[in-house]
């Protein structure tokens, strides 16, 4: 029986919250995302780091996001946000 191979690939954390979602977003169309999908990450990630740019920081991403998920919004809104940054 072959043993399964980890792929482990070692390269710099980016630099800025863009480049980290345009390599999310390529990570998830390759693993065959649909379209909508794939920019409904694309859309809420970047409402997130827009309304919340010192977010990107990893000692204020948690606030940025219970921020942002505590704002008064309908439940839809609220669960996609949910789904799209849980």
């Amino acid at each position: 029986m072959a043993r399964k191979k980890d792929l482990n690939v070692k390269k710099e954390v980016p630099a800025t919250w863009k480049e980290a979602l345009q390599e999310f977003l390529f990570w998830k169309q390759a693993q065959g995302l649909s379209e909508r999908t794939v920019k409904d990450y694309q859309t809420h990630v970047t409402i997130l780091f827009t309304r919340f740019p010192e977010a990107f920081s990893p000692k204020k991403l948690q606030l940025g996001v219970l921020e942002h998920m505590s704002q008064p919004v309908k439940p839809a809104t609220f669960n996609l946000r949910l789904v799209n940054l849980g």
